[in-house]
């Protein structure tokens, strides 16, 4: 997987660690709907878990929790795409590619816009994304 270093996040008032810390955020979204679907699929507590008198709480409270919180993080990387690509959305696939699972523009086949425009819609996913996290 290639490294990007985006000096031009600098016009967005994003420094090299921040970027490096939601991309990985970003890289974590195949690993969050998979954790999502064991939650959904697995309905009991594993026999370690019960035999060691269990985690302290409710397991099945944890696990909501856990679920709604994989949910919300889902949902803000879905809906900042949707944002950084706003009409365009013909790219939406192609960036949610690119962000989610580190495939390069050069990597991602036919893409219905230029390398360029490409990379800016990328610069602003991740500062929407930012000033999403920020709050």
């Amino acid at each position: 997987m290639r490294s990007y270093n985006l000096r031009l996040l600098d016009e967005y008032g994003i420094s090299n660690h921040r970027y490096r810390e939601l991309k990985e955020f970003c890289l974590q979204y195949r690993e969050k709907k998979e954790e999502l679907g064991q939650i959904y699929t697995s309905s009991c507590v594993s026999a370690e878990v019960a035999v060691n008198g269990g985690l302290p709480g409710k397991p099945t409270e944890q696990k909501a929790m856990r679920a709604t919180r994989l949910r919300e993080e889902l949902k803000i990387i879905d809906d900042t795409l949707k944002n950084a690509c706003g009409d365009d959305v013909g790219v939406l696939a192609y960036l949610k590619k690119n962000v989610t699972e580190g495939i390069g523009y050069s990597q991602l086949g036919i893409v219905p816009c230029g390398q360029r425009m490409f990379y800016t819609y990328r610069r602003k996913f991740f500062f929407l994304l930012d000033k999403v996290k920020k709050g």
